[in-house]
C-alpha cells in the first residue's frame, strides 16, 4: 500500500487531500445537482487502493466487497462521477483514519439498528432511518472543519433518496448488505465516536491548529 503522506509534504498527498477534498467540498455545497458531476474530475492514484504486503486496514476487504457487489448489481446504471467518487471514497477508508472511523461508525449503527430498519416497511420510514444516522453521526462529532461538508453530503443523499430511483436502490442495497454480511464484520474501537478524532486522539494537534484540523 501506498501511504499518503498527512502532512502534504509531496504531490501525491496534496492530491489527495487538498485538491480532491476542495472539489468535494465545493460540489456537495453547491445548491446545483448537476455540480456533482464535477466529481469525474477527482484525481485518483491506484496505488492509494493496493497492497503491496504491507496488509489492508480493519475491515478494507468488508468495503471492498460491498463495493465490488454493488457495481455488480448496478453496473450499467453507475454514472462516471458516481464510479469515480465511489472510488475515492473507498481510498479516503484506507488511507484517511478519521474518514475510516466515521464510516466504521455508521456501518456499527446499522447493524446494530437492523431490528428498526426491518420495521421500515414505507419510503417515508427509511427516509427516517438514514436522517437518524445522519443526526447520531451530526450529535458524535466534534470535527467542526469537516462538518459542514459531511453533512450537505448526507442531506444531498437524502434529498436524492427521496426522488431519484437510483439513489434509493444504492442505499436500500448498501444497507440490505451491510446487515446480510454483518457477521463478517469485525468491530473495532476506532469506531467508537467517544475516541473519533479529534475527540479521543488528535486533541493537542486539534488545538494547535484552532479546532481546525
Amino acid at each position: 500500500m501506498v501511504r499518503v503522506n498527512n502532512k502534504w509534504v509531496n504531490e501525491d498527498a496534496w492530491t489527495f487531500h487538498i485538491t480532491n477534498k476542495d472539489l468535494i467540498r465545493e460540489v456537495v455545497s453547491s445548491k446545483k445537482d448537476k455540480d456533482m458531476e464535477k466529481l469525474e474530475n477527482l484525481s485518483i492514484n491506484p496505488k492509494w487502493l493496493e497492497d503491496e504486503g504491507e496488509g489492508e486496514p480493519p475491515n478494507m476487504m468488508w468495503i471492498r466487497g460491498a463495493e465490488a457487489a454493488w457495481r455488480t448489481k448496478f453496473e450499467s446504471q453507475i454514472p462516471f462521477w458516481v464510479s469515480i467518487a465511489a472510488t475515492k471514497l473507498m481510498a479516503l477508508f484506507r488511507q484517511d483514519s478519521a474518514y475510516q472511523e466515521r464510516i466504521g461508525g455508521i456501518v456499527n449503527y446499522i447493524i446494530y439498528n437492523e431490528k428498526f430498519w426491518r420495521t421500515c416497511t414505507t419510503k417515508a420510514a427509511k427516509v427516517k432511518f438514514l436522517e437518524d444516522i445522519r443526526d447520531w453521526w451530526n450529535e458524535n462529532d466534534e470535527r467542526d472543519r469537516t462538518r459542514s461538508w459531511i453533512l450537505a453530503s448526507f442531506n444531498k443523499l437524502i434529498k436524492w433518496y427521496k426522488k431519484k430511483p437510483f439513489w434509493e436502490e444504492t442505499v436500500n442495497f448498501l444497507i440490505e448488505y451491510t446487515i446480510a454480511h454483518k457477521r463478517e464484520w469485525v468491530p473495532n474501537p476506532i469506531y467508537d465516536p467517544k475516541i473519533w478524532f479529534p475527540r479521543g486522539r488528535g486533541d493537542m494537534n486539534n488545538r494547535i491548529h484552532g479546532g481546525l484540523a
